[in-house]
């Protein structure tokens, strides 16, 4: 199975497991204020688990006239790796394991404001998922491709607090990806709070809630952590890990 990063991910997919590839999408980056560094372009890496399932995304977004921190055209390149074990309910079929890999090309443009920042990107991915049995009720395996759009925000309304949202829907298998976060403060431009997602395409259907970490810095690196619950309409109930890491350069 599969869908269609994480982030901030590129490639819409699933497996028909709890973890999405589009877990790798961060938005943009985690402090929305003015700094004397204007990067040009930043790196995503993002590890998603859940019981039975991982992906990891790595995506570079660059800012080509002036950079992230200006108005102006962006371009993304992403890739992503990762397998995923399910129960068929195909009689006789038994456990079922599938393998992924893909990338996406995207092109967009960013809107910066004071405290926001809004961007909508559009271009190709590329999904590729190998069974290592035969599941006729699994119309995902194979390579797909297909047109991708993605709209991404970063907020911070007041000092001490943020709200983030990224959607990314693609026709690769009618995929769509959505992410929704919260925060209050606990530490300069390190923030704690809920977060929500939900995931699918034409094998599977699922939603997480559960408590997110962003924002921490070590050296050049930005980290955020999140878990909580998950539940799939192929694999049931579980629980969910995210760890996202940013370098801007």
């Amino acid at each position: 199975m599969r869908s269609k990063l994480i982030t901030s991910a590129v490639v819409l997919t699933a497996a028909g497991s709890p973890v999405s590839a589009n877990d790798w999408y961060t938005g943009a980056p985690m402090s929305g204020r003015p700094t004397t560094f204007s990067p040009l372009g930043s790196v995503d890496l993002s590890i998603a688990a859940v019981t039975g399932a991982q992906h990891a995304v790595v995506q570079g977004t660059l800012g080509p006239f002036g950079g992230l921190e200006q108005t102006g055209l962006r371009v993304r390149l992403g890739g992503m790796v990762g397998s995923y074990v399910y129960d068929s309910t195909t009689p006789g079929v038994g456990k079922v394991r599938g393998d992924q890999t893909g990338g996406a090309v995207l092109v967009g443009h960013e809107w910066i404001a004071d405290r926001t920042k809004f961007s909508v990107y559009g271009g190709l991915d590329v999904l590729n998922t190998t069974l290592d049995r035969y599941d006729p009720r699994n119309r995902t395996s194979g390579s797909t491709f297909g047109f991708k759009g993605v709209l991404e925000f970063y907020s911070t309304p007041t000092r001490t607090t943020m709200a983030s949202g990224a959607l990314a829907l693609s026709s690769a298998n009618a995929a769509y990806y959505m992410r929704l976060k919260a925060g209050v403060a606990i530490y300069d431009q390190v923030y704690i709070g809920p977060e929500v997602l939900a995931m699918g395409d034409t094998f599977y259907t699922q939603g997480r809630v559960g408590l997110h970490l962003s924002g921490v810095k070590l050296g050049p690196v930005q980290f955020g952590v999140s878990g909580g619950y998950a539940h799939d309409r192929v694999r049931g109930g579980g629980a969910y890990g995210i760890l996202d890491a940013r370098m801007t350069f």
